[in-house]
């Protein structure tokens, strides 16, 4: 174990070290970044509220800076695809990451072996977006409020079924129904999209998601949204209570979509990355495309992506730890 560390750390000092030396050598130093085009890594499929972000930013990103920013999306095995690229890529600046903050705060809950370590690996540069989760009902099921929902359960332990997808979503479904002790059944979906068009049919009752992955299902008159997790109503659906103003405040909860670089990325280029998003995301234009999507902008800077990775990453344990959950062998 110690020497499989120090291969890691070795490897880490190499990648940093040839970087700095071609960004500091002749016309090439980091004030000049980026020299040629930068690949965008997402971890999600398209269309995903993580590949929308990516390709507003890239959009942004590429008039600001002067290079063609290009999303490659790199979806599967809950993002360590594309995360284990970005771990070896060189920390020059020219491929970034835009990932959901769970690929690093709960893969280590879900995964015993990870190629990455989530606090190291990584250079973090800002929080883009909040992805607004709800909690959604098939019309079907009847309740239109998240009280009475959960009363409804309640009243038939076992017999109703909640979906979410490993992850984030799955977690935070745990934490609302331990909290309010509802015991509901779970059944576990690889594809969001497909878990809403089932709760249209009312195979499943609830469903953790995100709001725009719920949304048609929502206009078709088949799934009504039971309460918006985030701390504020959603442009998209304001006539919705959050779940502070359900009573829990507790178990507020939303997706942060982020921006990260390979470990050892300079001070300069997380520098400029975070100037130029937080310029994009204080465009109105760009606002209404990101609450369209289901998202709020944010643009907190790298201490505050941090921190927010920290948080998370105790908040989940706490979680998986209080429901036995244990990390699958890969």
């Amino acid at each position: 174990m110690k020497s499989t560390v120090a291969m890691l750390s070795l490897d880490r000092v190499l990648r940093t070290t040839v970087a700095t030396i071609a960004l500091l050598s002749g016309a090439s130093d980091v004030w000049a970044w980026p020299t040629r085009p930068v690949v965008l890594l997402t971890s999600s499929s398209p269309g995903s509220p993580v590949d929308l972000a990516a390709r507003l930013v890239a959009e942004g990103l590429a008039f600001r800076l002067g290079q063609p920013f290009v999303v490659d999306n790199r979806p599967g095995a809950d993002g360590i695809i594309a995360l284990e690229a970005i771990r070896t890529a060189l920390p020059d600046g020219h491929q970034l990451l835009m990932t959901n903050l769970g690929a690093l705060t709960v893969n280590p809950l879900l995964h015993a072996k990870l190629p990455y370590d989530p606090e190291r690996d990584f250079t973090p540069v800002t929080i883009v977006a909040g992805d607004t989760l709800v909690v959604a009902a098939s019309t079907a099921f009847g309740p239109d409020t998240l009280g009475a929902a959960l009363e409804k359960a309640r009243a038939r332990p076992q017999a109703y079924s909640w979906a979410a997808a490993p992850g984030g979503t799955h977690l935070t479904g745990l934490e609302i129904l331990r909290t309010t002790g509802t015991p509901m059944t779970f059944i576990p979906y690889r594809s969001l999209q497909q878990a809403a068009l089932d709760l249209g049919e009312d195979r499943v009752q609830l469903l953790i998601a995100p709001l725009v992955l719920v949304l048609p299902q929502v206009q078709s008159g088949k799934v009504r949204l039971l309460a918006v997790l985030s701390d504020q109503r959603s442009p998209l659906a304001p006539g919705i209570a959050t779940i502070r103003e359900a009573g829990y405040p507790a178990l507020a909860s939303s997706g942060a979509i982020s921006l990260f670089g390979p470990a050892g990325l300079p001070v300069d280029v997380v520098t400029t990355l975070g100037r130029a998003v937080a310029s994009l995301l204080a465009e109105p234009e760009v606002v209404r495309r990101l609450e369209q999507a289901g998202m709020t902008p944010v643009g907190t800077g790298p201490k505050a992506l941090a921190e927010r990775r920290a948080a998370d990453a105790t908040r989940w344990a706490r979680v998986a730890r209080e429901h036995g959950l244990v990390p699958a062998e890969r």
